[in-house]
């Protein structure tokens, strides 16, 4: 019996050893519970004043994105303001130039027929009229601006004087080769004027001018020029017929060193022709 007892509290004393290790353990957790807690309620408090800050970043953020979205769209609209005002003035340069520039040519040529030698206010009154008919609300859109617009955009002088140019050139050619002379540049040295002047076929030239061609009863020398410069041209203008044979004179001239043709030399001659073709004493120059 004492054995068994013995066996007993043998087989007793694990057991309550092991039930001693619950409990130790449970006091143990018991004993580390709080400061677990806290740390947990320290991590919490630490995550809500991080989601704070994010939140006030997000906001200055926002702020400066839309700020900057707001100077964009006032760039863009003052963008498309400058393109509307280019577009217009684009537009305005193109009627401006699609009004004028071809007839301006038209008006050049007319004033080459009609006055040749225009005075400043001839040149703008023509250029108004012709305003005044082809496009009246522009011209009135212009108001105190027509002078510079005259002067910028018209410059009828400059294709006036174009014109003129092409043409006395064309008329030179026609002498020289009507009258069979060589030619000469107007760009010559003075000397080589001088003797081209004083060449007998020149002062030949000259003198016979208004005589029959020889081959042809019908034309005088200075007709058959003004047919070559114009010779598909029917009712040339008298003024015209004038100023070609002024140029023809001052040219063949032996009296004279001119070989240039300004409008200060040729106008008391080209005056002089005029009265005489005016006054029905005229070349037969019909085609």
């Amino acid at each position: 019996m004492s054995d068994l007892n013995q066996l007993f509290k043998r087989k007793n004393q694990p057991s309550l050893r092991t039930n001693s290790r619950p409990s130790s353990s449970f006091s143990s957790s018991s004993s580390f519970s709080r400061p677990t807690l806290e740390s947990e309620d320290s991590g919490l408090t630490g995550l809500t004043g991080s989601t704070g800050l994010t939140s006030r970043n997000n906001d200055a953020t926002t702020k400066r994105i839309f700020s900057k979205l707001d100077n964009l769209q006032k760039m863009l609209e003052k963008i498309m303001k400058n393109q509307e005002k280019m577009q217009n003035d684009i537009v305005s340069q193109r009627r401006s130039s699609n009004t004028f520039i071809r007839p301006g040519l038209c008006l050049s040529q007319d004033l080459l027929e009609k006055i040749i030698y225009p005075t400043l206010d001839q040149f703008k009154e023509t250029a108004k009229s012709f305003m005044e008919k082809s496009d009246i609300n522009f011209f009135s859109s212009l108001g105190h601006r027509w002078e510079p617009f005259y002067h910028k955009k018209i410059r009828l002088t400059k294709k006036l004087r174009a014109l003129r140019s092409t043409l006395c050139a064309r008329v030179k050619t026609s002498i020289f080769e009507v009258c069979k002379v060589p030619p000469i540049s107007i760009v010559a040295e003075a000397s080589k004027i001088s003797a081209w002047k004083k060449n007998p076929a020149i002062s030949n030239s000259f003198r016979k001018l208004f005589d029959k061609v020889e081959e042809d009863e019908e034309d005088t020398y200075m007709t058959r020029i003004i047919k070559n410069v114009w010779p598909k041209k029917k009712n040339i203008p008298n003024l015209q017929i004038a100023w070609v044979i002024s140029i023809a004179e001052i040219i063949l001239n032996p009296n004279n060193e001119n070989i240039k043709i300004s409008e200060e030399i040729i106008k008391p001659v080209l005056l002089k022709n005029l009265v005489t073709v005016s006054g029905h004493v005229r070349l037969h120059v019909n085609h």
